[in-house]
């Protein structure tokens, strides 16, 4: 048996007036891809926002634990630390900004004299492409992509995080190795029961099909 990177035990969440999550138990290995399955209103998203950190320790009942050690995310940040990353239906892009933009917002990187590293952003932007089969011009805005890109391009998003918290220094040839930093584990939610049986099912390429993703590093 592979080792257990994850456990949710006895997570247990409500609403008012609404029972969502009653002792759910979820075990996570490596290198496995687990698809969370149910209809409308199964909690699936309750149970993604409480692994991602949307509903703060405190706010449910139950444990997580990660490589063996009970952790309290109050924040999605603190479940980006240990690099769990959540990918919503509803795309969060900067439309009139082009793909490199949107990949490293906020993380531009610098030269040595302190301009925006353009070339280097173009450079690691295509490699992050590369990564989730998407190719693209990276100096085209956002809005002229269609849905499916759009989301694609949110995952290579959320795999550029990963690398850079993974390794603050890295260069874009670290990209390369990103599968191998980050292909830990997968947790897809939700996926409608109805899509199931769709010819594109549920496939390692993670095509736009999710409505979301937890990316397990």
């Amino acid at each position: 048996m592979n080792e257990k990177i994850l456990e949710m035990k006895g997570i247990s969440k409500s609403f008012p007036g609404v029972q969502a999550l009653a002792d759910v138990d979820i075990d996570l290995h490596r290198g496995e891809i687990l698809a969370i399955c149910g209809e409308n209103g199964a909690g699936k998203s309750t149970l993604m926002n409480i692994l991602s950190g949307s509903y703060g320790h405190g706010d449910f009942s139950g444990e997580i634990w990660v490589d063996g050690h009970p952790v309290k995310f109050q924040s999605t940040s603190d479940a980006r630390k240990v690099g769990i990353e959540m990918i919503y239906q509803e795309i969060s892009l900067h439309l009139d900004l082009s793909v490199a933009e949107n990949l490293q917002l906020g993380t531009l990187p610098r030269t040595r004299f302190g301009f925006i590293d353009w070339p280097r952003i173009r450079r690691e932007a295509r490699e992050a492409l590369a990564l989730v089969g998407l190719n693209l011009d990276v100096a085209t805005t956002v809005r002229r992509l269609s849905t499916s890109q759009q989301q694609l391009l949110t995952i290579a998003r959320a795999l550029i995080r990963m690398v850079a918290r993974k390794t603050p220094h890295s260069t874009a040839e670290s990209l390369y190795f990103a599968p191998n930093a980050m292909a830990r584990s997968w947790v897809l939610s939700p996926i409608s029961a109805n899509r199931i049986s769709r010819k594109d099912g549920i496939s390692a390429s993670m095509r736009p099909l999710y409505q979301k993703i937890v990316f397990w590093q």
